[in-house]
């Protein structure tokens, strides 16, 4: 009797249509990184509070170094999840109504709570008739605070940030990220600097980039658009250009 030459071929399995596997691999994975890590922040935290006895001031500052290391990486693990969402098209936007003038301060806040001793002024200034949007609350903070990642970088000699919103007319809705020291040279070129390929030995020169990259990618999936001040503008910075009313308002 003769063996049949084919065999069975392995399928694989079906997975509903709601489900991508990468935005599912990725979720899993930071989850999985995230559990472990959260211990760490937890009992750093509890080591440098002095909760579990004295530390002399030596020790104390090697565990903020562990402390502050353990939540950049948290944040850069976010930064990775919601790059896959991005990725995959699974994004969808938590849409709720935004305050602009308390959203603008609270960003504010948070950014500089996140920076020890950060030694420029940092305020928002909102302007026009246009006070409420509805949008995802979480990713535009983290945008907002990418590209102020991005200006303090440029901004090391002036003295302030400020975080600028204006309405163009019921259009557009445009939050500059400006300096007292950025031209808008130097802004052009740092935004230059992400799209242009660089050798594996130089690309750690380009690590410092990545929330500009971020950021822009984020504006994207919002249905709006990041980019330098032009020249002419005055102040230099970052501008994110959202439409009106934002597209978010129906999920991806």
């Amino acid at each position: 009797m003769q063996e049949s030459s084919t065999r069975p071929q392995l399928s694989q399995p079906l997975l509903p249509e709601a489900v991508d596997p990468d935005a599912e691999l990725w979720s899993d994975f930071s989850h999985e990184i995230r559990t472990p890590l959260n211990s760490i922040i937890g009992f750093a935290e509890l080591l440098h509070d002095g909760k579990v006895g004295v530390l002399t001031a030596a020790q104390r500052e090697c565990i903020g170094d562990i402390l502050a290391s353990s939540q950049h990486l948290q944040s850069l693990l976010d930064d990775l999840l919601v790059l896959a969402r991005i990725d995959s098209g699974w994004l969808q936007p938590r849409v709720e109504p935004i305050d602009l003038v308390t959203f603008i301060d609270e960003v504010c806040t948070d950014f500089r709570a996140r920076r020890d001793d950060f030694p420029l002024q940092l305020r928002g200034d909102v302007a026009g008739d246009l006070r409420t949007i509805r949008g995802d609350r979480g990713l535009l903070a983290k945008l907002l605070r990418h590209l102020l990642g991005q200006a303090a970088a440029l901004n090391r000699s002036g003295s302030a940030l400020i975080v600028r919103t204006r309405a163009t007319g019921d259009i557009a809705l445009q939050i500059d990220v400006v300096g007292d020291r950025i031209t808008a040279e130097a802004a052009q070129q740092r935004w230059a600097e992400i799209a242009i390929p660089m050798p594996t030995h130089e690309r750690r020169r380009r690590s410092g980039l990545l929330g500009l990259v971020l950021a822009a990618r984020i504006g994207t999936a919002l249905g709006g658009l990041v980019a330098p001040r032009e020249a002419q503008e005055g102040d230099g910075g970052f501008r994110l250009t959202l439409p009106l009313p934002l597209p978010c308002d129906k999920p991806r």
